[in-house]
């Protein structure tokens, strides 16, 4: 009998314990991290392009313009690819162009890339150029 008693007693401290353990879990599934975004600075608007990831590691595309935001989920395939072309760009733009030299400009964008801000302001037309081509590969490839 006292055998019995202690066996459930086991078990059931055992299904407690499993339960704690999962409500101490603050794994929030809602929670997505940054994993680039593209801000455009214009006089009547502000769009953004960003590439966000979950903790289960989904991945969407995210465009918002205004008021207006459109979020579509892609593969890790995708993401990756997009993530490698945006990390070759922004590299590209960061120690292979020549730099700005004025301390302030009028900036037309906000490029940041897991954490790593940039600017790109309007005079710096290559930049432009570069940052333009590939919003137009984002807005092609997931603009519905």
């Amino acid at each position: 009998m006292l055998s019995r008693i202690l066996g459930l007693f086991f078990v059931f401290s055992l299904c407690f314990q499993v339960n704690a353990e999962e409500k101490a879990s603050n794994s929030d599934l809602r929670n997505k991290k940054e994993v680039f975004s593209i801000t455009e600075f214009t006089k009547d608007k502000q769009r953004v392009y960003k590439l966000v990831t979950s903790g289960l590691g989904e991945f969407n595309i995210i465009l918002a313009s205004n008021k207006v935001v459109q979020s579509l989920k892609i593969d890790s395939e995708d993401a990756q690819n997009i993530d490698e072309q945006f990390a070759d760009k922004y590299i590209s733009l960061q120690f292979m162009m020549e730099q700005n030299k004025e301390k302030k400009c009028a900036n037309l964008y906000k490029l940041v890339l897991r954490g790593e801000k940039q600017n790109i302001c309007l005079h710096e037309k290559e930049k432009i150029n570069l940052v333009n081509s590939f919003i137009t590969f984002l807005e092609s490839k997931f603009h519905k």
